[in-house]
C-alpha cells in the first residue's frame, strides 16, 4: 500500500492493494482531513503489493506504478480525482519489478523514473521519464550504481536537477552516492565525507537538502549545489528513533515522527535545532509509519502503524500546534 497528496481534489490518496488478507483487496481511499472514503472507480489497477504512488503536481495528479506480487506487472496508471485511467503503454519501463524511485522533476515538467530489477548485481536499472504524451526511455550513456538502499530522490530548486542520496548499502556499507538528474544523463556529485543515513527532506525556503540522520552519525548534514555535503552545528543532532520525516514549508520546519518504544514522538526543526513537540495526547507505539505534507491540510499527514501484524491504523494530522488522530481499519486489509 502507499498514499501520495491527491492535487486535484485536495485530499491524501491510499491505494489499498496488500495481499496479507483474501480475497485480495483492491481498494481506493480519499481522506479529506476527517474521514477516509471508499472511492468506487469503474477501472482501477489490479491488486498488487507493493506499488508506488507519487504526485505530479504538473498535471494534478497521481501516478500508481509497477508491482512485485503476485503478478510482476510494469503498467502505470493516472488517478484525476474521480477515476483511474490507465496511462498509454506501447512504450514504458522493461520492468515494474525491484527497486524503483520516482520523483517529480518540476524543472522540465516531467516524472522521473529510476530502477529495474536486483535479482542479481549489477542490476540493469533503467532511467525514464513520463510527460503528458506518455513514456521516453532517455537511456543514459552513466546512471548511479544499482544499490537498494537509496535515501531520496528529490528535486532541487536551485541546482535545477534531481537528486539521488545513497548514505548506506548492503556489501560497501557506509558510502556517499549523490547523483544529479538533468534531464539528460546522471552526473555523480563529487564528495569525499560520509554524511549516513536517514530520511532526506528538501527544505524549500533555504534551498537544502537535509539528511536527517540518527545521532549515532553526528550532527545532521546538508547539500547544495555550491558548497556540497557540509555538516550542521551540534544543536542539528537529530532525536532518536526518526521513522519518517517531511518539510512543512507554511512554517518552514522539518516534521519528524519517531517511535522509540513504548511511545512516539514529534519533533521539529527549524532549520538551526531541533525541539521536542509532542503533544500530550499521542497514539500507542506501533511498528511503522509514513509521513507526507499536504498543503491543503495546513500540515503533515502520518499514518502510524503500518506493519501488518496491527489491525487497524492511526491517521494522525500535525499541525504545529495540534494532532488530530483518527483511528480506522479498512475493509478486509491491514497495512503492508
Amino acid at each position: 500500500d502507499d498514499l501520495a497528496a491527491d492535487p486535484s481534489t485536495g485530499d491524501v490518496l491510499l491505494y489499498s492493494g496488500n495481499l496479507i488478507q483474501r480475497p485480495y483487496p483492491n481498494d481506493t481511499y480519499e481522506w479529506d482531513g476527517s474521514q477516509w472514503t471508499r472511492m468506487p472507480p469503474a477501472a482501477t489497477p489490479l491488486y498488487r503489493d507493493f506499488p508506488i504512488l507519487a504526485t505530479d503536481w504538473t498535471r494534478r495528479q497521481v501516478i500508481l506504478f509497477g508491482s512485485d506480487y503476485p503478478n510482476p506487472s510494469k503498467d502505470t496508471w493516472a488517478w484525476s480525482g474521480t477515476a483511474w485511467q490507465r496511462v498509454a503503454d506501447h512504450v514504458q519501463p522493461t520492468t515494474g519489478v525491484g527497486v524503483w524511485r520516482i520523483a517529480s522533476d518540476s524543472g522540465r515538467d516531467e516524472m522521473v523514473f529510476l530502477g529495474g530489477p536486483c535479482g542479481t548485481l549489477p542490476c540493469p536499472w533503467e532511467t525514464w521519464v513520463l510527460d503528458e504524451n506518455g513514456f521516453h526511455d532517455r537511456a543514459p550513456s552513466t546512471s548511479p550504481p544499482a544499490y537498494t538502499d537509496w535515501d531520496g530522490m528529490v528535486y532541487h530548486r536551485g541546482a535545477q536537477r534531481v537528486v539521488l542520496y545513497c548514505g548506506f548499502a548492503v556489501g560497501p556499507g557506509l558510502i556517499n552516492e549523490t547523483w544529479l538528474w538533468d534531464g539528460t544523463t546522471w552526473t555523480k556529485y563529487p564528495s569525499s565525507v560520509l554524511p549516513g543515513t536517514g530520511p532526506c527532506v528538501y527544505d524549500s525556503a533555504r534551498d537544502k537538502l537535509v539528511l536527517v540522520t540518527s545521532p549515532a552519525f553526528g550532527p545532521m548534514w546538508e547539500w547544495d549545489p555550491w558548497q556540497g555535503w557540509v555538516q550542521m552545528q551540534p544543536s542539528a543532532l537529530a532525536p532518536v528513533g526518526v521513522v519518517g520525516a517531511a518539510y512543512d514549508p507554511g512554517r518552514r520546519r522539518i516534521v519528524a515522527w519517531c517511535s522509540t518504544s513504548p511511545t512516539n514522538q514529534i519533533f521539529e526543526f527549524d532549520g538551526v535545532s531541533w525541539r521536542d513537540v509532542t503533544p500530550a495526547a499521542m497514539p500507542m507505539f506501533r511498528y511503522g509509519a509514513k509521513i507526507e505534507y499536504v498543503p491543503w491540510l495546513g500540515g503533515c499527514l502520518v499514518i502510524d502503524g503500518i506493519a501488518s501484524n496491527y489491525p487497524t491504523a492511526e491517521c494522525l494530522l500535525w499541525n504545529g500546534t495540534s494532532l488530530t488522530m483518527s483511528t480506522f481499519r479498512l475493509p478486509g486489509n491491514n497495512f503492508g
